[in-house]
């Protein structure tokens, strides 16, 4: 229990993991589209902060894969369901 019920509650559904060294972790986890354009300065601004950074793209027609991969993200495809 991380002994913040306020925090615990807005981070709810997020998954907790040990790091190697047994403090808690931290992951950025985005649904992105066609997001080239903005997808750098995103991951850029989160880089020092979270610990991984998780990219689920919904069909992108441009560069957000590549980008998102070159910048250190693990990427993830999905079709988008439309619901």
């Amino acid at each position: 229990d991380l002994g913040y019920p306020v925090l615990r509650s807005l981070l709810t559904g997020l998954e907790w993991q040990k790091t190697g060294n047994g403090t808690m972790g931290l992951s950025l986890c985005m649904i992105v589209r066609d997001e080239a354009e903005n997808l750098p300065r995103c991951l850029a601004s989160v880089r020092g902060v979270v610990d991984e950074m998780i990219v689920l793209d919904t069909g992108s027609t441009d560069r957000t894969i590549t980008i998102a991969q070159d910048q250190g993200a693990r990427v993830y495809s999905w079709v988008w369901q439309h619901d």
